[in-house]
């Protein structure tokens, strides 16, 4: 398994264990708790974290790097442009079916570079619908009290 991809998960993991009073209220505003999640791990992954008595050291990211295109975006860019991580946060004020469409579209832009990378989507339990990503099956899922986040590969992270 990808050493990066193992912390990136393991970080994603320890974020959502413990939700904050803080995180379950800025679920609920309307516009913004996706860029605030973006933040949010990008400095886990900066300054580094523990769990279970493993420490993860940090690992310089880029927030909003370009792909090769030119016009699009990546969410977070590790410095040596070696894992690239897109990030979808669901809210109550977003439309459901544009907001999948988009997970799609993340999917489809780690699916053109030649590096590991993720799509990633967090899901607050209490918008979670069984059939939301019955289409797209999911790599790997990670299950909270609160939040639910489904994680989709690239073809070159699958062959690792």
């Amino acid at each position: 398994m990808n050493k990066e991809y193992s912390r990136v998960v393991s970080a994603l993991t320890l974020f959502f264990a413990n939700p904050t009073d803080k995180l379950q209220a800025i679920v609920l505003s309307k516009g913004g708790w996706e860029g605030w999640l973006q933040c949010e791990l990008w400095n886990v992954l900066n300054d580094g974290f523990v769990v279970d008595d493993y420490q993860y050291e940090g690992k310089s990211y880029m927030r909003e790097e370009r792909y090769l295109d030119g016009t699009t975006f990546c969410d977070l860019v590790d410095d040596d442009r070696n894992f690239w991580i897109e990030l979808k946060a669901y809210g109550i004020f977003r439309d459901l079916n544009d907001f999948i469409n988009k997970f799609k579209d993340d999917i489809q832009k780690i699916g053109r570079i030649y590096v590991p990378a993720i799509a990633v989507v967090v899901i607050p339990k209490i918008y979670e619908k069984e059939s939301m990503f019955e289409d797209i099956k999911p790599d790997h899922v990670i299950w909270h009290d609160s939040f639910t986040i489904f994680i989709k590969k690239n073809e070159i992270l699958k062959k690792i």
